[in-house]
């Protein structure tokens, strides 16, 4: 990705970061360990649907 210069044109951008060594091994640490990609997929209306079943099962 290259950076804008000045609007005069005579400025080189800055040079990018470095890589951060550790960024690889977090990622794939992150997709082993993650409940967002362990957990088997689900609808989102689920949650709704076990909170409204809930809701009228109220305990006297």
């Amino acid at each position: 990705m290259k950076l804008p210069a000045c609007d005069g044109g005579h400025q080189k951008p800055p040079l990018p970061p470095p890589p951060d060594p550790k960024a690889e091994e977090e990622w794939e640490l992150y997709l082993a360990t993650s409940a967002d990609i362990t957990d088997p997929a689900r609808h989102p209306a689920e949650a709704e649907v076990r909170r409204m079943t809930a809701e009228l099962d109220l305990p006297l």
